[in-house]
């Protein structure tokens, strides 16, 4: 069995470093700062999903007012067609 030795690269290294050397309160700013984002991020993914939504419902809508729309005309035309046989 081989043993290998971990050896970190000098970038790791000196990102590993600054990491441990931001104090505290840095570090919890920025994940305030994290947790806004996703906040703000999430809040426009729910405004993208009602307007979504809302447009499906408008569709919707439409579709019931051609269907009113057809309805009137089956009924104007029932109508006139039935005039038409009773006149004959």
């Amino acid at each position: 069995m081989t043993n290998y030795t971990f050896r970190r690269s000098r970038s790791v290294h000196a990102a590993a470093d600054l990491i441990e050397s931001v104090p505290s309160d840095v570090r919890a700013e920025r994940a305030r700062a994290i947790q806004d984002f996703e906040r703000r991020r999430a809040l426009e993914a729910a405004r993208q999903e009602v307007e979504a939504a809302r447009e499906a419902l408008n569709r919707v809508r439409d579709t019931a007012a051609e269907q009113a729309a057809l309805d009137a005309a089956l009924t104007k035309l029932a109508e006139i067609e039935t005039q038409g046989k009773a006149s004959q």
